[in-house]
């Protein structure tokens, strides 16, 4: 680490539960602190972890980001103390993810699913939405409530379920020395599924319509590019 970052380090371990990460340079030393997580971290974190730290790369973040938001201790995890509700407007979530579960996974995967909650925010609109998002430590899986709306077909939202519960049984892998969130057999088995192309046509066709939703209730906490993670 030191050798990447050009001079001499003090690291410090913690077990700060709001700071994972901070630093500082004074000439070419450097004080670092991290939390117990990066300890065992592979070394394309490492890797980003040098990178954030010299020049504040912004590929660099988003693997670190990554690499946090797996390894956070459950009880820390803001997603872990956030309200879960699964029943909608319009749609059950529960009874969508158990249908999906039989019908695709024999009922192995085992998660709580719950509706994101919408924060109101005066920041700048992204052309992107993020419907759902799957947290391996809490097995948890959230999926965005602009899809709780009485036009959004149920064989959608049960391709995005299908989709993050696929996370659980096609874990991460790391090839090349990249972690890769959605590996080759990922990907296989998701086009395998027998709604792949009319689920893809639907969210070409009503992007804008979801954009339109998201903006009117700013979620911004749930914002990345494309639609899945």
């Amino acid at each position: 680490m030191a050798q990447r970052l050009s001079g001499s380090l003090h690291l410090v371990w913690t077990e700060n539960r709001r700071t994972m990460l901070s630093y500082r340079r004074e000439g070419g030393h450097w004080s670092l602190r991290l939390h117990r997580m990066f300890a065992k971290a592979p070394p394309e974190v490492v890797e980003a972890l040098a990178a954030f730290v010299a020049r504040r790369d912004r590929r660099a973040g988003r693997v670190l980001d990554a690499f946090i938001a797996d390894h956070r201790p459950p009880e820390d995890h803001p997603r872990a103390r956030a309200p879960r509700r699964s029943r909608g407007r319009f749609h059950d979530l529960q009874a969508l993810f158990e249908h999906v579960n039989r019908a695709h996974f024999q009922g192995s995967i085992e998660a709580a699913v719950t509706w994101s909650t919408w924060r109101n925010t005066r920041r700048r609109r992204r052309r992107s939405i993020r419907l759902g998002s799957y947290y391996p430590q809490e097995k948890l899986i959230r999926i965005h409530p602009a899809l709780d709306q009485n036009w959004v077909p149920s064989f959608f939202i049960e391709f995005i379920l299908f989709h993050e519960m696929l996370h659980q049984a096609v874990p991460s892998v790391v090839i090349g020395g990249r972690r890769q969130y959605h590996p080759p057999e990922f990907r296989r088995r998701e086009r395998l599924h027998p709604d792949y192309d009319r689920a893809m046509g639907w969210e070409r066709t009503h992007l804008e319509r979801l954009l339109k939703a998201k903006h009117e209730h700013q979620d911004d906490a749930l914002v990345t590019p494309l639609a899945r993670s």
